[in-house]
């Protein structure tokens, strides 16, 4: 196995630790607060989840020999990102807070499964500056938004 990817995973599980920490018994005016330009912290998971669904689904087909493509993503685009970001809110913003971890938790294992396919491959497939690696590297999407959501309650004496 390699030990890079072994750290991958580690992190992708110390970060997922690290929001549901930085989430946890925060009251229910809080959850529905916009803060984040025009979001909850709701929409922020919604957010991590899409986007850990969608990798998911490149890094898939990268293991299986075709080209990585992220659904739904348009990032080259001008307003990709958003349109995205809008359309994964969109689908499940009207989910309850235990619902939307339920999601989360369902598109963290659909990632952490595609990322248990990498080891079926060379270790410099998937190598540092390699375009796939980015895709791979996503605990430091989820890890950006933590500390965003740890400073938030913090200012907010949450």
């Amino acid at each position: 196995m390699s030990a890079d990817l072994d750290a991958l995973l580690d992190r992708h599980g110390l970060s997922r630790g690290d929001l549901v920490a930085a989430t946890y018994d925060l009251p229910r005016e809080a959850l529905d607060e916009r803060w984040c330009g025009d979001w909850t912290v709701k929409d922020l998971v919604c957010h991590i989840a899409a986007w850990e669904d969608a990798v998911a689904t490149a890094i898939e087909a990268f293991a299986r020999g075709r080209e990585p493509r992220v659904p739904g993503f348009e990032g080259d685009r001008p307003g990709g990102h958003d349109a995205f970001n809008a359309r994964a809110i969109e689908a499940h913003g009207d989910l309850d807070w235990s619902e939307t971890w339920e999601w989360a938790d369902e598109t963290r294992k659909h990632l952490l499964s595609a990322l248990l396919a990498l080891y079926e491959l060379p270790t410099a497939s998937y190598a540092e500056g390699t375009a796939i690696r980015e895709l791979i590297d996503q605990a430091s999407h989820e890890e950006a938004h933590t500390r965003d959501i740890e400073r938030w309650r913090k200012e907010r004496g949450l």
